[in-house]
């Protein structure tokens, strides 16, 4: 059971897609979401300001985001008023999302620029014992993405571009250099009193 906040519809709709369409490859089952603690196993999403579980985690001292960046988290198997519990948990949303894409990085799942490479559907998959810290120094991770007059990302479409973000926020980039060739899009142009039809 998936638990993000207070309200169970609560979760950023892009997160709370991306876990329905993982999950169940993964496993084969659907995946739930809730606002309580439910069932053997729950995952807490989120950061102390938006998810009362984490806050209480940081209470307990269960977790201990001190020395936690603003993009670093941690993801860690707790017992939570009696429930076993898996922490994703970041000083903010951001970090807290680079998070679930690391648990399905533990299990198995492998994020490209280009598509998600999932494994076989194993529907006895288990979570392992986790504790894990991830930080980094580097606060520009991305691409550089040029528009040179080739034919490639000049002919992109807009659901291209989207694919393409929702990929680096899997890889955990968080930024783009977009050079912009000064006539692209292409002056018009003919040949032979044809009008081009790419570029």
């Amino acid at each position: 059971v998936w638990i993000f906040g207070e309200d169970p519809d609560n979760a950023p709709g892009w997160i709370q897609q991306q876990i329905e369409n993982l999950f169940p490859q993964l496993c084969g089952s659907t995946a739930q979401f809730s606002n309580q603690l439910a069932g053997p196993f729950c995952i807490a999403v989120g950061s102390p300001e938006n998810n009362r579980l984490i806050k209480e985690s940081r209470a307990q001292d269960l977790i201990n985001l001190d020395d936690l960046g603003p993009e670093d988290f941690l993801l860690k198997c707790v017992i939570l008023n009696q429930v076993n519990t898996l922490v994703i948990a970041g000083r903010n949303d951001r970090a807290a999302v680079y998070g679930v894409f690391e648990l399905f990085e533990q299990l198995g799942c492998t994020f490209l620029i280009s598509r998600d490479v999932v494994p076989e559907t194993n529907p006895s998959i288990t979570v392992p014992v986790l504790n894990i810290v991830r930080q980094t120094r580097c606060s520009w991770r991305g691409i550089f993405f040029g528009g040179f007059c080739f034919a490639t990302n000049s002919m992109m479409s807009l659901h291209d571009y989207e694919a393409m973000f929702d990929q680096m926020v899997k890889m955990k980039m968080n930024r783009i250099m977009f050079f912009h060739f000064e006539n692209e899009p292409f002056i018009d142009y003919t040949f032979r009193g044809e009008r081009k039809l790419v570029g």
